[in-house]
């Protein structure tokens, strides 16, 4: 590791912003168990505050990605990173190159202070696209629209109407 690298550590999260790690996620059995643990969470019968639950389901995240950043995963991603890292300066990226350096050179390491922000982000998107998916799906339960996207055109009608638009027998 090089002195920068805690930097780096700390920016990793920016890498998701990349459109070669956005579509990174974790495997599919970490994901379900991060979402059950959520989902406890917003079916707890204890009276949480906004903010409390936040933290709570911050936690969840942290703890998940603690959980499956074993040894091995940490060296697989780390030569993910490295690879990317190379990418990176060819695609003349310098500052994303040596944050997925950094990133790969503690997580090959095993350093785990400060812990990844790389880390905790990719679990952190699981929940994130779980809650724009769930709200699009009760935005279209009761037929509202996203902002920035237009109505959803009406069903066709096999109704006969008027010119003034009555329905006609």
């Amino acid at each position: 590791p090089e002195p920068d690298d805690v930097r780096h550590v700390l920016e990793g999260d920016q890498l998701h912003a990349t459109p070669e790690i956005a579509e990174w996620m974790p495997p599919e059995p970490e994901m379900r168990r991060l979402m059950e643990a959520v989902q406890a969470l917003a079916s707890s019968p204890l009276a949480l505050s906004g903010p409390q639950r936040q933290e709570q389901v911050q936690q969840r995240v942290r703890d998940a990605a603690r959980a499956f950043f074993t040894p091995e995963v940490r060296q697989r991603y780390a030569r993910r990173l490295w690879r990317m890292a190379a990418y990176f300066t060819e695609t003349g990226r310098p500052l994303q190159a040596d944050m997925a350096r950094g990133e790969a050179r503690r997580l090959f390491h095993g350093l785990d202070e400060p812990f990844s922000r790389f880390a905790e982000t990719l679990f952190a998107k699981v929940v994130v696209l779980a809650a724009a998916g769930a709200q699009a799906q009760a935005a279209a339960a009761t037929g509202a629209h996203a902002p920035g996207e237009p109505p959803a055109p009406a069903a066709p009608s096999n109704e006969r109407r008027s010119p003034g638009g009555l329905i006609l027998p």
